[in-house]
């Protein structure tokens, strides 16, 4: 388990890659175990534990973030790829990394990154435009927005949401011309004090 500190509260975040190898592999399964409220794109999760995959594995498109049980489907999130080096995910020691926004107090954290176990390239989730706004503004970056809903759009039109409400595109959009096989790298957003948070 590892603990954040953030303005709002200390949360204690475990990451679990799930033990099922075949399907965890194709999926990208893991476990997150929250000790407070987490936004995701479209929701907030209470504290609790919940299971993050792709929903698509054969395109890779989109996440699903569903309860423990695997009952209910919670959010569907689309992403754009993001890139480390190998010597990052190494450093990782087999084991998932997420990233979320700091926001201040009475505002819960938000999910930004995941690194599944060894990969080097991550997701960086996008939040539906409303949402993405109100976290620009509290946490004075740029939010990775689409209005896209991830259960019927193939491919999701990117922008980010600037601090003072503007959009902005993104060119870097998963499965849009320009790219290639593989994704681009892109930087990550923000100031640098996002806290990556690798799991014990």
């Amino acid at each position: 388990m590892k603990l954040i500190s953030t303005a709002a509260a200390t949360i204690a975040v475990t990451l679990i890659t799930a033990s099922a190898f075949a399907q965890a592999t194709e999926r990208k399964t893991s476990i997150l175990t929250f000790s407070a409220p987490v936004q995701v794109p479209g929701t907030t999760l209470q504290a609790g534990t919940y299971v993050l995959e792709a929903a698509t594995p054969a395109s890779d498109i989109v996440w699903r973030v569903m309860d423990a049980h695997r009952q209910h489907v919670l959010a569907y999130m689309f992403y754009r790829p993001l890139r480390r080096t190998w010597n990052q995910a190494a450093a990782g020691n087999g084991k998932p990394l997420i990233q979320l926004y700091e926001t201040p107090a009475g505002t819960p954290p938000a999910l930004k990154i995941v690194y599944y176990p060894g990969d080097t390239w991550g997701y960086e989730f996008a939040y539906p435009v409303e949402q993405a706004k109100h976290l620009a503004a509290v946490t004075h970056q740029p939010i990775l927005a689409t209005n896209s809903d991830g259960k019927t759009t193939a491919v999701p039109k990117l922008v980010f949401v600037q601090p003072d409400g503007t959009l902005t595109p993104d060119s870097q959009a998963v499965g849009t011309s320009g790219t290639t096989d593989e994704p681009q790298p892109v930087g990550t957003t923000g100031d640098g004090d996002d806290n990556p948070i690798p799991a014990p």
